[in-house]
């Protein structure tokens, strides 16, 4: 069973992996500083996820 921390710890990384995803959906071409924001919210993660890659990987 997950402590009340670790859940928390998802929950976050959840949120941020939300927000990330808003930011892609914008139209195209994506703002300059998406990139910046991207980096901003990986920072923030707990677990790294290879959705983020993904992401930059459009975002460049």
């Amino acid at each position: 069973m997950l402590s009340e921390s670790q859940v928390n710890t998802i929950m976050k990384d959840i949120f941020l992996i939300k927000r990330a995803r808003k930011l892609m959906q914008q139209t195209r071409p994506l703002p300059i500083d998406t990139v910046m924001q991207l980096n901003i919210l990986e920072r923030q993660l707990r677990v790294p996820s290879k959705e983020f890659d993904e992401f930059f990987e459009v975002a460049i």
